[in-house]
């Protein structure tokens, strides 16, 4: 009988968000907004993209009043941001946690 030694999905993804947070504590990156929307906490999410990818966001309330060009913010607007990644476990994906939000002037 052959015997595997697996890791459970659990394990293996909070090893990846060990390594990932670790890693990227502090990243800054330029590129487009989309998909962005206002949750009910007043949290903002979205999509920032290039033209050979894309990458999640969030900016939790507490960032987003400590940045006043948030709520002017509006889909194809080009920014710069900087913050940690982080990994959502229970759904294994990984974004960017905003802290600084900065228009793109270029």
């Amino acid at each position: 009988m052959m015997s595997f030694n697996a890791a459970s999905v659990s394990d293996l993804v909070s090893s990846i968000k060990e390594c990932l947070e670790d890693q990227f504590h502090e990243v800054m990156v330029q590129g487009e907004v989309s998909n962005l929307s206002l949750s009910g906490a007043g949290h903002w999410y979205f999509t920032l993209s290039d033209e050979n990818a894309s990458l999640s966001c969030a900016l939790f309330k507490g960032d987003a009043l400590r940045n006043p060009i948030v709520k002017n913010l509006k889909d194809g607007d080009k920014i710069i941001i900087s913050g940690p990644l982080s990994v959502y476990q229970r759904k294994g994906t990984f974004q960017l946690l905003g802290k600084r939000v900065y228009r793109d002037w270029e």
